[in-house]
């Protein structure tokens, strides 16, 4: 199974992305560059953010044309101040052109593409760590915003944006920043260090938060398509 990620961060997302994908598939190893993608491997590529990622889905589908070891396309994108369907159309809609376009699946008909919204931001997926949020903040900024939504008890994909904020992206950030400092101030978190995000234990977190509840939809689609594809890789026809 080879795994080809086009990120549209420079950083967190390739450390975020990195992480998750070996806590989730054991063995799997990161490679330099698609051509060497062989037996169980992923490559991380950087879309560096709105609008360029655009044209670097083009570039990518033309590098797994040359590639058929590749069985699937991610593209992960943050929704932003779009709808979770509006954001995913538009990636849809970019990469049904451009398989046309390359004819990627004439020399690989399982190859498979896939459209990761992150609603509305990456940070928000992290905001969904139940315990990293104080039931009593010590915090007067973190108890102002938890009264503004209460990422503990409510959807993270819901919450908009609080006063003096001009999108919802940079006080989800923001809230992420001060929930993690309020829980121990070790836990700093930056687009550069993204720090105990990328942990098993807080992904396990992520993934019991998608499982006994109906938030974080957007993240639970990847988790759903990573279980199938383990699912894959485990079953005897897979070896």
């Amino acid at each position: 199974m080879n795994l080809y990620f086009l990120v549209e961060g420079q950083k967190t997302e390739k450390d975020v992305y990195r992480r998750w994908l070996e806590h989730t598939f054991p063995g799997i190893s990161a490679v330099r560059t698609a051509s060497e993608m062989r037996g169980s491997s992923y490559y991380i590529v950087s879309g560096y953010g709105v609008p360029s990622y655009k044209s670097r889905i083009r570039d990518a589908l033309r590098d797994i044309k040359d590639t058929p070891s590749v069985d699937h396309f991610f593209v992960c994108v943050d929704a932003e101040e779009l709808t979770f369907e509006a954001r995913h159309r538009e990636i849809a809609d970019e990469i049904a052109r451009w398989e046309r376009e390359t004819a990627v699946r004439e020399g690989n008909p399982t190859f498979r593409s896939h459209v990761i919204v992150q609603s509305c931001c990456i940070e928000t997926w992290f905001l969904g760590h139940r315990k990293m949020m104080r039931r009593s903040p010590t915090s007067p900024l973190l108890a102002e915003y938890r009264r503004f939504y209460d990422v503990r008890e409510s959807d993270p994909e819901h919450m908009g944006a609080y006063r003096g904020f001009s999108t919802r992206a940079r006080f989800h950030q923001a809230y992420l920043q001060e929930m993690l400092l309020d829980q121990n101030p070790r836990l700093r978190y930056s687009k550069v260090h993204p720090g105990s995000v990328l942990d098993r234990d807080y992904l396990d977190a992520l993934r019991e938060r998608v499982a006994s509840t109906d938030h974080l939809r957007s993240l639970k689609r990847l988790f759903e398509i990573w279980d199938t594809l383990g699912e894959v890789r485990s079953s005897p026809s897979a070896s």
